[in-house]
């Protein structure tokens, strides 16, 4: 970075739910009988190491699926390569849920409470990396999906990582890929564990600082007045 970082104490962001989101509901695996992961991401995002790795899991769980929902799956193009990258990995077509989302055109092709409801049919977030999810990662755990990332060096690959540990789900944060595979397989294990974890990210997000709208605010004019206070001492040399 050119300018000096300033540092926020707890997350670098706020967030208010939608009043439209669904309740939580139990973790689909317990009706089906499988684990679906799932990753609501920018398809940019999805770069061919993260499809390494999730090509590991998938054949690591039995019965499992990918469903996956990106407004880039509108076009058969994006599809098919993506299908091509995952079949390349050993992995059936048959196990992806490719899905349209939102398209670019600002026409949306489905209403955002639909999406946001769409994470009921998702067991476990895989969070794709070195760019990892944003707002994406927030949504799925105010839906109660717990998101498995890699952190990494930069920025935009500790998006997740901050969500994460904001709101009290560390052990969710994985420092190298075979921890991250470990973590995803260990989570589809236990599909006991896995809804009582689900039911329990709603409330942790609730009262984490992501959340708290005035403490962000108070944290926020803080800085402005140091940085303020900083600069009038400087023109006043």
């Amino acid at each position: 970075y050119s300018e000096p970082l300033i540092r926020l104490p707890d997350d670098y962001i706020c967030y208010r739910p939608p009043d439209y989101a669904a309740v939580v509901g139990s973790a689909p695996c317990l009706e089906n009988g499988f684990v679906t992961f799932g990753c609501f991401n920018n398809l940019s995002k999805i770069s061919g190491p993260t499809i390494t790795l999730w090509a590991k899991i998938l054949k690591q769980v039995p019965e499992s699926q990918l469903l996956m929902n990106a407004r880039a799956l509108a076009s058969e193009r994006a599809r098919a390569r993506l299908i091509s990258l995952f079949t390349d990995q050993g992995i059936s077509e048959d196990q992806l849920l490719l899905e349209p989302g939102l398209p670019h055109s600002g026409i949306m092709a489905e209403p955002h409470s639909a999406i946001m409801a769409d994470y009921g049919r998702v067991d476990i977030g895989l969070d794709p990396f070195p760019y990892t999810g944003g707002l994406t990662t927030i949504e799925a755990l105010w839906m109660g999906v717990p998101v498995v990332t890699l952190s990494g060096e930069t920025f935009v690959a500790r998006h997740s990582t901050s969500h994460l540990m904001n709101a009290g789900l560390v052990e969710l944060v994985c420092e190298d890929p075979v921890a991250y595979v470990n973590k995803a397989l260990d989570l589809a294990a236990d599909f006991g564990g896995l809804n009582a974890l689900r039911q329990s990210i709603r409330p942790k997000l609730a009262a984490s600082p992501i959340l708290d709208g005035e403490r962000y605010t108070r944290n926020l004019e803080r800085i402005f007045r140091q940085l303020w206070r900083h600069r009038c001492e400087q023109t006043s040399m």
